[in-house]
This record gives structure tokens, sequence and C-alpha cells, in this order.
């Protein structure tokens, strides 16, 4: 049975409604509230880039992005490897434990 385009981009459509509702919006809430300044969890003052322009400037920042990748990087690029080769293995290997790996990882 053969769907058309324009009936599977109608099946398509609350999906891509969930996920602009889901992530999109929220994430736009997100970034208006972080041009403003707060007191007591209250918004004041004219909306600005102060709050980015500190977190830039700020010198124990740097320390904490350079902590947060010094540890990032590493189990990133572990983690891409590792997965690398166990799905290589599960694709291509010829052993009994193949099939046993397969299920614990899912």
């Amino acid at each position: 049975m053969q769907i058309g385009r324009r009936f599977e981009s109608l099946l398509l459509a609350p999906l891509g409604l969930l996920l602009a509702g889901a992530l999109v919006v929220p994430a736009s809430i997100l970034f208006l509230y972080s041009l403003f300044r707060f007191a007591l969890l209250q918004p004041y003052g004219d909306p600005t880039l102060a709050n980015y322009i500190n977190a830039v400037t700020r010198p124990a920042n740097a320390t904490y992005v350079l902590n947060t990748l010094w540890i990032a990087l590493p189990t990133t690029v572990l983690s891409v490897v590792g997965g690398y080769l166990l799905a290589y293995y599960l694709v291509f290997g010829r052993s009994r434990r193949r099939s046993i790996i397969f299920v614990l990882v899912l």
C-alpha cells in the first residue's frame, strides 16, 4: 500500500507540534527570562545582555568551563569509540555471545 507524501506529512504534523511545544517553546521562554535580572524570583528592569556579559567576563567561570571540558571531552571520546566498537561487533561478530550482548544493550 502506497501512502502519498501529503498524507505522510499530515501524519507527522502532530509530532512536529509536540516537539515544538515540548522543546522550542520552553527553550524560548528560558532564553527570554535569561535577559532579565531577578530579585526574589521576580524579574525587573529592561531586557539586557548583562547576564551573558557577566558570565563570560568572570574569571571563576573560566575555571568552571575548563573543569567541565576536562571531564566532558574524554568521556565523550571514550563513549563514541566504545559505542562504535560495540556496534561493529554486534553487526559483524560471529560469536554466540553477540546475541547476549545485544539483549544487554537493549
